[in-house]
């Protein structure tokens, strides 16, 4: 089932759902940042670090404890990033979500265009990797006509550290 940036939220807070023998727990947001909910329950929270893609590979920019407050950190601006492009990693441990900031607050010029930050899971990004990656037509072709215009194949690249996508 698809959650998140692509699709509904399928599962009611906190409550575990078995399938196949996997306990899927939906995470919690709030005020105070992104908190998920691990397998036994407890809440662990989370890290959030400024990610510029302008590098290759990408470098951090910066550490915060809530998304808000990594977002206002780019809205305000990163005097050693200036013209970079930046976007917000959740991190506990690996890289968990990828969020690209409002547009409004990006200090170079993207194709993307949205009014708050959108977020993707990594899970997602690793097959958009495959995607681009594949020699097969029909999934060329969905990579040039899905909608992931925060993420081009030179970006994701960029990220291949954090993705554990380096080959």
């Amino acid at each position: 089932m698809v959650t998140g940036a692509l699709g509904g939220d399928p599962f009611p807070v906190g409550v575990p759902e078995r399938r196949g023998g996997l306990c899927l727990v939906r995470r919690v947001r709030g005020s105070a940042g992104r908190h998920h909910q691990s397998p036994i329950g407890v809440d662990v929270s989370s890290t959030y670090r400024i990610l510029c893609l302008s590098h290759d590979p990408a470098t951090e920019a910066g550490e915060y404890r809530t998304p808000e407050a990594a977002e206002e950190a780019i809205a305000e601006g990163l005097s050693e990033h200036p013209n970079c492009h930046l976007m917000i990693g959740r991190y506990s441990s690996p890289l968990v979500e990828l969020g690209c900031p409002p547009s409004r607050h990006q200090p170079t010029k993207l194709r993307c265009v949205h009014g708050s930050t959108v977020w993707v899971d990594s899970d997602w990004l690793r097959l958009l990797v495959a995607a681009y990656q594949s020699p097969d037509p029909a999934v060329q072709q969905a990579t040039k006509t899905g909608r992931h215009l925060c993420l081009s194949q030179a970006l994701l690249g960029r990220l291949r550290l954090e993705l554990g996508t380096e080959q």
